[in-house]
């Protein structure tokens, strides 16, 4: 991270929120199924089903695995797990709105999504953020002590 002075440190401990395990779960069923599938009706087409589906779930696995959100008093770190790291710092003064969505399965398996709008109209989600946490209203809060 740079050492930017717009976003300091204030001293205050960052709260760290990992995304459900559903991040990695809900993208791998149509794989997992393939595998289970050709297990039971014994298709004759070898590993390849085991083989397809590790090329994708695992990383989805492992990008939630270094997937999380950080939030310090001033600043939300955005780490994605994908591939390289990939952060995104996003200044809290910059929020404008924030609203929790908990789309189609969201309410039944706890997860929901955190969208975060700025004053140019740009907008961030924070996907599958569990449900009992509310981070919405603590991303609200910290916004509304910089205003």
């Amino acid at each position: 991270m740079e050492n930017n002075n717009e976003l300091s440190y204030s001293g205050e401990a960052p709260i760290t929120i990992k995304p459900s395990h559903w991040y990695w779960i809900w993208p791998s069923v149509p794989w997992l199924a393939l595998v289970i599938m050709s297990t039971i009706l014994d298709l004759a087409i070898g590993s390849l089903p085991i083989i397809l589906a590790a090329m994708f779930v695992l990383p989805r696995y492992l990008g939630w695995k270094k997937a999380s959100y950080v939030l310090y008093p001033n600043y939300l770190l955005i780490i994605k797990g994908s591939g390289k790291n990939k952060v995104q710092e996003l200044p809290l003064q910059e929020i404008s709105r924030v609203w929790a969505t908990p789309g189609f399965f969201g309410e039944k398996l706890r997860y929901t999504s955190v969208h975060l709008a700025r004053a140019d109209g740009a907008t961030a989600t924070l996907t599958y953020v569990p449900k009992q946490i509310f981070l919405e209203n603590q991303i609200q809060d910290y916004v509304n002590k910089l205003q």
